[in-house]
């Protein structure tokens, strides 16, 4: 039914009110729920993780002079209200400082942390069409810089109806030093720029973006980045402007070995990965300071070689070696087999306590007995552990082979008891019976629906019409996320969703009951993803019977994981 004049009048004015107000808004990520903040109609998300910290865990070797990997996920809401911390980087000139975000400067900040790969974004709160995306890549000589100065901003490019995204990357020896031994031996920070353009394809719709119109922008070195990446091929952006950057920049890795070498020889260790990955970071700034301000004042081409003195100490020709690797990041790959490497038991052992927990109403002690009786001795909590582990990484590796949505959905809440309290399970499934999201949340309220739509949304297309229930949230949360949707809420129109939440609760029953809230979430979307593969959903086992279509997907997804 039309809106009458007054009634529109009415809308307008709230959506303005609430786009003024100095509020949070929540998205969901692929790697978990973040929330920023909103002022004057700009909703500002500051450091997002978009990689695990390079340095981190037991394996640093292999992380810290590695490929990037995908951070830890987490489940409760994240604040991102505050910059990352900066990359280790060398010191800069005074308007370098003032630009890149050195303490003590205009707002500056330079925190001692790890996790530096981090994204930043700004973006209009009002619901409109997908909007155009700009992602800028910092300068700084491949040396310096950050995304945290002042003067990069980017509520200005938000306000003019432009989602704006800046990110931190490995910079010096750490990201782009040549190391022979290294598992990534050169331009590790160009493979932490495509890691974050990887984001900004995957995740950037949840802000209002068009992933399918990104421009990439950046002054010197971060326009030498952009000419680089251009020169592989990547599909991870469709304009580009390069500010002051050149073309004709990389060094031989002979050289670039050079300036490793005379790194290293400043610190009296070896010019290798397992030597330097011992170095503090501190000195190995103040190592690379000096070799760099001798590369400029000496032009030494005997002892830093041509290319060096004629083009940068940071790129390596190495590049055009690593343009297939490169090219693999822009791609979708499976997850790798090392998810059940190290395990006591055989992969399939392991998916297979996982289906059977999942596609029938069992507990853990259920599935350690029908473990015992196939020879196969497994605590209980070890069967949990997998649950826990594998279901999440199963569902990410179907992903690519799950049908896009309906158009139509209907979506509703129902009560989960966990830890003997009652909590809301939000639902959604299409006109075909997909079960196209769900999500457990303390309380039932708008900001709880919003983040449900959001991360409903977030699964492809987006419907035409929405059958909810009458309670209060859901007209507001559709109005912001999906303002053409159609709004059913007659009586008695919600019916497919309320008599799906019966096969989940038929599951749940003999669970002898949920602990956390954690769990509770893995456990519903296993569960929904398995009824998905039931029904036929996936490209997965579509050649099987349907009675052995589960099986049959699983032992494909175990190749997968």
């Amino acid at each position: 039914m039309a809106l009458t004049d007054s009634e529109s009048a009415k809308m307008i004015d709230r959506r303005a009110r609430w786009d003024v107000s100095n509020e949070s808004w929540e998205v969901h990520t692929n790697h978990g729920p973040v929330s920023g903040e909103v002022n004057n109609g700009i909703g500002t998300f500051l450091g997002i993780p978009y990689a695990a910290p390079p340095t981190d865990r037991m394996d640093c070797d292999t992380r810290r002079f590695g490929v990037p990997v995908s951070p830890e996920p987490w489940i409760e809401v994240r604040k991102a209200r505050k910059f990352g911390p900066t990359p280790p980087r060398s010191t800069a000139r005074i308007c370098d400082r003032i630009l890149s975000g050195d303490p003590g400067l205009i707002g500056g900040i330079a925190l001692p942390a790890t996790n530096w790969l981090t994204v930043n974004v700004w973006a209009p709160r009002q619901p409109a069409q997908p909007r155009p995306v700009m992602v800028w890549i910092h300068g700084g000589a491949f040396l310096r810089g950050a995304s945290a100065g002042t003067a990069y901003d980017g509520a200005t490019f938000a306000r003019d109806g432009a989602v704006l995204v800046s990110f931190n990357y490995r910079l010096g020896v750490e990201g782009f030093g040549y190391l022979e031994d290294a598992p990534v031996p050169a331009n590790r920070g160009l493979l932490d720029q495509i890691f974050a353009l990887e984001w900004v394809r995957d995740n950037i719709a949840n802000f209002g973006g068009d992933p399918n119109n990104v421009t990439v922008f950046g002054e010197s070195a971060g326009a030498m980045s952009i000419l680089t990446l251009m020169s592989i091929g990547s599909d991870l952006f469709h304009k580009a402007i390069a500010q002051s950057g050149s073309a004709h920049i990389t060094q031989e890795p002979d050289h670039a070995a050079l300036v490793v070498k005379a790194v290293a020889a400043e610190l009296n260790v070896e010019p290798t990965a397992a030597a330097l990955k011992n170095v503090a970071f501190k000195d190995l700034i103040a190592a690379q300071d000096k070799v760099h301000q001798d590369v400029v004042n000496t032009a030494d081409r005997e002892k830093y070689g041509d290319s060096t003195i004629d083009g940068t100490v940071a790129l390596t020709a190495d590049v055009l070696g690593q343009a297939e690797l490169m090219r693999r990041r822009c791609r979708r790959v499976p997850l790798s087999r090392s998810s059940l490497a190290g395990f006591r038991f055989p992969g399939e052992v392991i998916v297979l306590a996982v289906r059977w927990y999942l596609r029938y109403g069992l507990s853990y002690r259920d599935v350690e007995e029908l473990l015992a009786e196939r020879g196969i001795e497994v605590d209980h909590v070890t069967v949990f552990r997998w649950v826990q582990r594998f279901t999440p990484l199963l569902i990410d590796a179907a992903r690519p082979c799950r049908h896009t949505p309906g158009d139509r959905w209907f979506a509703d809440e129902t009560y989960v008891k966990i830890a003997g309290r009652w909590v809301y399970l939000y639902r959604a499934i299409d006109q075909f019976g997909q079960v196209i999201d769900v999500m457990v949340s303390e309380k039932r309220d708008l900001a709880a629906t919003r983040r449900f739509f959001t991360l409903a949304l977030s699964n492809g297309l987006r419907p035409t019409e929405v059958t909810t229930d009458r309670a209060p949230a859901y007209p507001r949360a559709l109005d912001e996320l999906v303002p053409a949707a159609c709004h059913v809420m007659e009586k008695y129109a919600n019916n497919p969703i309320e008599s799906d939440h019966g096969r989940l609760k038929s599951r749940l029953r003999p669970m002898r009951g949920l602990k956390q809230l954690r769990c509770a979430r893995v456990i519903s979307t296993g569960h929904a993803f398995v009824q998905n593969l039931r029904r036929g959903h996936y490209e997965l086992g579509v050649e099987q019977p349907t009675t052995l279509r589960v099986m049959a997907a699983f032992d494909e997804l175990v190749q997968a994981i």
